[in-house]
């Protein structure tokens, strides 16, 4: 099997395709977004290394299908299958595996759109419409003309220059090093925060004055910090996007800060909301696929604050986050014919405060009550939420016609995943506090001495 980068590949020799996959077999959004590389089916055609590919999602339960990230090939195809790899992914990982062998290229994840180039929302004319998988029922790999890549790259920002620095960039950080770049990264933290403004290539030139290391690499590493934040569930800076498999010293520098850090707990606590755009609009996405407790990964991190708990609280982004669902329901109402029921969404949380168990009173199509509790976060996709016994209670008593919408990444493009039915057979529930007062008499336990 030949590995070589794109680079390596001339620009005649190189072709463009599209990778597509179906969310009711593979969450491909979710592993575009969580992963650096992986396996891709060529589905018979002839991939090479160097070739370049955007990542189409088909239509699935939430009706959207489009562009969800960009690509580059690393290897010829081989002939392998899907044992060993990471499976959390596939809707039906023991189907996958039994298929056998197939031809496979490894891609890796060039370019992440914070917002997906969705085909229902591209204006006629646009690229994205005149693609041959925006027509197809089915298949994986489908070519796309150099014209239609150039315009697909104007829309994405273009591809990103060569690093000529790449070995520094991949190459252990010290202890040394990784302290200044964490510190400054921090500083940009609280200034985004706060609502401040920065300068990104200011702390992109400090760093590399401590560590002597390139501005890609650099820049690299501010986005491993973002991965940290990103899984423990904190915001992180916008402009650095994550990127995983970072050092476990990283992680380590980054939870002793937060340990340490007595301005980012407030921040999250009462630091504004990001301002939202006039034209914002709630995007829905699957929920996360998360490993099962025990089976990986890191667990949550005992910092001394609780910073989960201390973003949960700020109000304004929890209004701000209603308000959104509000919005978002009486649009799908009037979209789906029912204005008279768009007209009686109300926001309950304004009204009668958190007593009723939910946020926003809202309808079905059909009529039927729908009640919406919102958790709203700057933080990821994964980030846990808090749930009020009173939530709970209402959660039970109305299964069918209770939701939480999770909304994440609060800010110029806010996303969210619905959940609906009987919560504690979704959710995974830790008990973090408790109602204590001293037992009656006659109950507590002999006073020993």
């Amino acid at each position: 099997m030949s590995i070589r980068s794109g680079a390596d590949a001339t620009a005649a020799l190189r072709r463009y395709w599209t990778l597509a996959a179906h969310p009711e077999r593979y969450r491909v959004a979710d592993a575009v977004r969580d992963l650096d590389e992986e396996w891709w089916l060529t589905g018979g055609r002839d991939l090479h290394a160097g070739d370049r590919v955007a990542i189409w999602k088909y239509k699935g339960p939430d009706d959207h299908r489009g562009i969800v990230g960009f690509g580059e090939v690393l290897t010829d195809p081989k002939l392998r299958d899907f044992s060993g790899d990471d499976n959390r992914y596939w809707i039906d990982p023991d189907a996958e595996a039994a298929a056998g062998a197939a031809p496979q290229v490894r891609v890796r994840y060039v370019i992440k759109p914070s917002q997906p180039l969705w085909l229902e929302r591209a204006p006629a004319g646009s690229v994205i419409r005149q693609l041959n998988v925006s027509r197809a029922q089915g298949g994986t790999a489908h070519h796309v003309t150099p014209d239609q890549w150039t315009q697909l790259m104007a829309l994405a920002g273009g591809w990103p220059q060569p690093d000529a620095n790449q070995h520094d960039r991949a190459a252990p950080w010290a202890d040394a090093e990784i302290q200044p770049a964490v510190a400054s990264y921090f500083t940009m933290l609280r200034a985004e925060l706060a609502g401040q403004p920065y300068v990104k290539a200011d702390f992109n030139r400090e760093v590399r004055a401590a560590t002597g290391r390139s501005r890609g690499a650099v820049e690299y590493k501010f986005a491993n910090i973002s991965a940290v934040l990103r899984d423990i569930g904190l915001p992180f800076v916008l402009g650095y996007q994550p990127r995983g498999n970072y050092q476990s010293a990283l992680r380590s520098e980054v939870e002793r800060l937060l340990a340490r850090d007595r301005e980012i707990p407030r921040l999250l606590e009462e630091g504004p909301a990001p301002d939202l755009p006039a034209t914002v609009q709630l995007l829905e996405v699957d929920p996360p696929v998360m490993a099962p407790p025990g089976t990986g990964g890191r667990g949550r991190t005992v910092l001394g604050v609780d910073y989960l708990e201390r973003q949960a609280r700020n109000r304004d982004v929890g209004i701000k986050g209603e308000r959104l669902v509000v919005e978002h329901e009486r649009a799908c109402l009037s979209a789906g014919g029912r204005r008279d029921l768009a007209e009686q969404v109300t926001h309950v949380a304004s009204t009668l405060g958190d007593g009723a168990g939910y946020d926003v009173s809202s309808f079905l199509l059909d009529g039927s009550p729908h009640h919406i509790e919102v958790k709203a976060t700057r933080g990821s996709i994964t980030a846990p939420f808090f749930l009020s016994a009173n939530e709970l209670r209402h959660a039970r008593e109305h299964p069918d016609a209770y939701s939480i919408y999770r909304i994440f990444d609060l800010g110029p493009n806010p996303r969210f995943y619905k959940l609906t039915g009987d919560m504690e057979e979704i959710l995974d529930l830790t008990p973090v506090s408790y109602q204590a007062r001293v037992k009656a008499p006659g109950i507590r336990p002999a006073v020993q001495g």
